[in-house]
């Protein structure tokens, strides 16, 4: 586990149709073994940005951006974390 680790949410409505998100999160470095040796990761920021916007009854366009800053780092020794990665839909509610 991290030392330190914070996260950081901001929660926005320009409009009255549309709310857009970014949750940061920092995080310390962490060792994997319980008396604090071995394998450190590093610290790191990471950041990710979601949206929806309501464009009739019962429809709504959404957007993720995960990683926003592609930013390379491990979270376990041997596992780095995914690119930057962008997810866009529309989803209908009956």
């Amino acid at each position: 586990s991290p030392e330190h680790e914070v996260v950081f949410n901001i929660d926005l409505n320009p409009l009255p149709d549309l709310s857009v998100s970014s949750i940061t999160k920092y995080k310390s470095k962490r060792y994997y073994n319980s008396d604090n040796s071995g394998f450190t990761a590093g610290t790191y920021f990471r950041t990710n940005l979601s949206g929806e916007y309501t464009i009739a009854d019962n429809y709504e366009l959404f957007f993720r951006i995960d990683n926003l800053f592609d930013t390379d780092f491990h979270i376990f020794d041997g596992y780095p974390v995914t690119p930057r990665k962008f997810v866009i839909g529309l989803k209908y509610e009956y």
